[in-house]
């Protein structure tokens, strides 16, 4: 990889331009702190001659656009521009300010005037001064932010919105500058996102100036370098509003920084919400270096959630991206690949982290390492148990006493839910917790603190489920299962209203309500049941959702790199004005660009497969669930961690032998406490399940009066590849495949009627049907076919007799969409496609769900 040095930085520029923001991260470890040279990310803040960015030592690695861009700030091509001048080779060059959202020529600077726009109605000539925002002192690199005390009311709006198509201003440092900062205002609100305004008594008046109010405030280097915009019908938010406090709360966010703690943590008592702002605390405060901070949470979706939480709370919000948020997988395959050239993505999690556990231990380099840090954080300890546990005990032995440990656990809700709720208790029978094994080990120093002040709901019976009923789960009583039944109880006479398991089929208006259910099985039931009303699915199992908007435009774009022309094109003639159009154009552009940009303009497709084709792909490239609408079935291990207004929770019978009464009474608990204005109790169904050990595929027997029968789940995770989209073997002709994919294009996102039905000429497969004749979408793989010879030999272990072999058909399958698949640009399955898609390695798929009940013929 190409590589620049910068004279006296320790900044290395690589090919695709990462670098951090801020001289003092600038170098090492890079991750996703950096200078992108696209249209989202600039240098937000400059210090002074060390931080200067000097674009002639770039040598021909950048256009001159590129150059305007890292020299300047922001130089966009239309709704953003520059605040002073910019240097492209010997000339100084400034963007003039265009109403027009479109291309703006670099422009001389020639004396005071700008001259020569391309739009000339709409440009007017002015002092260069009157180009800014604000009134400049007329020297380069600064800005001097006043208010004419007369302004009018109407020359105030047009400052707004000028500031709101225009903030993102960049101004070049000399060695004698002092720090300047560049604070964004958000384009919806017209809000600040910077919580430095919360620091003394006149700033906090200006946060509760009258709504309707046009303001421009004059702010002095030791206060904020930038303008407050508010616009009518916007509330300023401060970090208060954001995030009320009691003592406790606040004891935890501003404890020593050398600190060991376990913070007990009920449900609804903003657990999320001390966790990054003690962060944003240690930065702002303590002055901790941001990269020398770990938080390792619970899920992907959390680390983002959480990554844009801190942000709010910083005083320069482009801090988090030098802290270390992960999942304890990721943490350890950054830490394993780093440190031992042997690390394999193709191994799995476990061996990932059992080899980490041993360099931790033995690895003088890994310990040097982990004794940099200054802080760790870990979210859910509750749930994390085995090696995982194991590992992080390992991790906090070896910190430096300096280091600072805080835990954030909640006994009531140990329902170790970083597993499918099918292995849940199974993984964890007598594992001790990663806060249990904290507890026990004396030496390593660790107090605790609760924090119980309940944020979540305002509803008095919910109250009381977050906090008295919290306080009999965590008893231990001498009778579990008597346990459970008084917990189930309590939760049913506290709840808003109950119903039974069939009456919820007739309720109307249940648009983002919660229904959970303890069993997978139940979740399959209830979705077969809706037929082709919307709704959306959330368990464990199901396959990642790529958004078809990437196989839609990128599935025949057999190029290695994709120019932003050819997007836009391919956009408009796939995607503009359908169903697939969830999010507008630049914004899916700029998305390519960040994890796949070789410039503002250009995205690599090979490093753009890799990071799509991953097993677990960015989630802002991710559908959050399955399904367009309607109410939300899951099951309780998956809804963990999430919240709604409307929560039916479905309590499922009472347990047979061999149950551990403990977990269930902790896992109706976290069903009951996901709900902020209302709990609805009900019934889960009376249905008898299994599934197979080895694939997880769920199914319900139902043999009675000797009846070969049984409901099968499918539509999971591998139930259909890119061999059974657009393969040679299951595809006769490039003409069938394409015809496929057009299906696949135009369905409306709406929930589509489907069977299945098997193909004794293709190795006897499952080929994909639309129930309305229009065609066949894709075949079903061949482990779709080994599951239902296994689950025939249980039907015929259960009804003795012969041998039971798959039925002909799978009917009522439903397709809720498509999703997009990518292969990694060294999958073997690649020449066994038609082309395009054997070059491209990119295709749309249907995602399909069904528990269709399955006749198993004698053979």
């Amino acid at each position: 990889m190409a590589e620049n040095k910068l004279p006296n930085s320790n900044l290395t520029l690589r090919s695709n331009i990462y670098v951090r923001s801020r001289e003092a991260y600038f170098g090492q470890g890079t991750t996703e702190s950096f200078l992108e040279l696209e249209d989202r990310l600039f240098v937000t803040k400059i210090r002074g001659k060390k931080a200067l960015l000097h674009v002639e030592h770039l040598g021909e690695m950048m256009t001159d656009y590129q150059r305007a861009q890292l020299r300047g700030g922001f130089c966009a091509l239309g709704n953003e521009t520059t605040n002073g001048p910019l240097r492209i080779g010997n000339k100084e060059v400034f963007v003039c300010r265009c109403d027009r959202r479109s291309v703006c020529d670099y422009r001389v600077k020639t004396g005071k005037t700008c001259d020569g726009c391309q739009f000339n109605d709409k440009c007017v000539e002015k002092e260069v001064s009157d180009y800014d925002d604000t009134a400049t002192d007329g020297t380069p690199g600064t800005t001097q932010q006043t208010q004419d005390d007369k302004m009018q009311r109407d020359d105030s709006q047009q400052l707004v919105n000028q500031r709101l198509r225009y903030i993102r201003a960049l101004v070049e440092a000399t060695p004698e500058t002092a720090e300047i900062a560049v604070v964004e205002i958000s384009k919806k609100t017209g809000h600040l996102q910077d919580d430095r305004l919360l620091q003394d008594e006149p700033q906090r008046q200006l946060i509760q100036c009258p709504r309707d109010i046009r303001l421009i405030v004059q702010a002095g280097p030791e206060a904020v370098d930038s303008a407050i915009v508010e616009t009518p019908g916007t509330t300023q938010q401060t970090q208060d509003d954001k995030m009320q406090r009691d003592d406790s709360q606040q004891l935890v966010i501003q404890c020593p920084r050398d600190i060991r703690l376990i913070v007990q943590a009920g449900p609804g008592t903003g657990k999320t919400a001390v966790a990054c702002a003690r962060t944003a605390w240690l930065i702002d405060k303590e002055k901790v270096d941001p990269g020398l901070i770990w938080l390792i949470s619970f899920t992907r979706t959390a680390v983002y959630e959480i990554r844009d939480r801190i942000a709010e709370y910083l005083d320069d919000g482009e801090l988090v991206h030098a802290i270390k948020i992960a999942t304890i997988d990721s943490h350890a395959w950054a830490i394993h690949s780093g440190f031992d050239s042997s690390a394999s993505l193709m191994g799995d999690y476990e061996d990932n982290i059992q080899r980490l556990l041993e360099l931790v231990k033995t690895h003088e380099g890994v310990r040097e390492y982990l004794g940099t840090l200054e802080f760790l954080i870990v979210d859910e300890a509750q749930d994390i148990v085995g090696i995982r546990a194991d590992l992080i005990v390992e991790i906090i032995k070896t910190l430096p006493k300096t280091c600072g440990v805080m835990i954030f656990s909640d006994d009531a809700q140990a329902i170790y839910g970083f597993t499918s709720d099918e292995d849940a208790r199974k993984l964890s029978e007598g594992q001790a917790t990663l806060t249990e094994r904290l507890r026990a080990e004396k030496v390593l120093g660790f107090e605790e603190l609760p924090i119980e002040t309940i944020f979540r709901t305002k509803s008095a019976t919910l109250k009381k489920i977050f906090s008295q009923t919290r306080k009999k789960v965590l008893q231990i009583t001498k009778d579990p299962a008597q346990k459970l039944r008084d917990i189930k109880e309590e939760i049913s006479d506290l709840a808003d209203d109950q119903i039974d398991a069939w009456s919820i089929f007739s309720l109307s208006n249940l648009n983002d309500s919660f229904v959970l259910y303890r069993r997978r099985a139940d979740v399959l039931l209830h979705s077969s049941l809706m037929e082709l009303k919307p709704h959306r699915i959330r368990m464990s199992g199901l396959p990642v959702c790529l958004l078809p908007w990437i196989g839609a435009c990128l599935s025949g774009h057999v190029e290695s790199s994709l120019k932003r022309t050819t997007f836009t094109d391919l956009w408009h003639q796939y995607v503009e004005d359908t169903s697939l159009e969830i999010l507008e154009e630049k914004d899916a552009w700029a998305q390519l660009v960040r994890i796949a940009g070789e410039s503002s303009t250009v995205v690599d497709m090979r490093r753009l497969r890799q990071c799509l084709g991953r097993g677990a792909p960015p989630t802002e490239f991710c559908a959050p669930m399955l399904g367009h609408g309607g109410p939300i079935l899951g099951t309780i291990h998956a809804s963990k961690g999430r919240e709604t207004e409307f929560v039916y929770l479905m309590i499922p019978p009472d347990p047979g032998d061999g149950t551990d009464h403990e977990e269930e009474t902790r896992v109706v608990f976290v069903g009951a406490t996901r709900a902020r204005e209302r709990l609805i109790v009900g019934k889960g169904f009376k249905q008898y399940s299994k599934r197979l050990e080895k694939s997880g595929r769920t199914f319900s027997p139902k043999t009675r009066g000797n009846k070969p029968k049984a409901q099968v789940e499918i539509g999971r995770d591998g139930d259909i590849t890119a061999l059974g989209l657009v393969g040679r073997e299951y595809v006769l002709t490039e003409n069938e495949a394409e015809d496929r994919q057009r299906r696949l294009r135009d369905l409306k996102g709406n929930v589509v009627a489907a069977r299945a039905w098997v193909d004794h000429d293709l190795q006897h497969t499952y080929r994909i049907l639309l129930d309305d004749g229009t065609g066949d979408v894709a075949v079903l793989s061949q482990r779709v076919n080994g599951d239902l010879f296994e689950i025939g030999r249980v039907i015929k272990n259960l009804i003795s007799g012969p041998n039971r072999r798959p039925p002909d058909e799978l009917p009522y399958l439903r397709i809720f969409g498509a999703r997009t698949v990518v292969l990694q640009p060294d999958s073997p399955d690649l020449d066994k496609l038609h082309s395009p898609w054997s070059r491209s390695g990119i295709m749309l798929a249907p995602i399909v769900l069904g528990y269709p009940t399955c006749y198993f013929m004698s053979y």
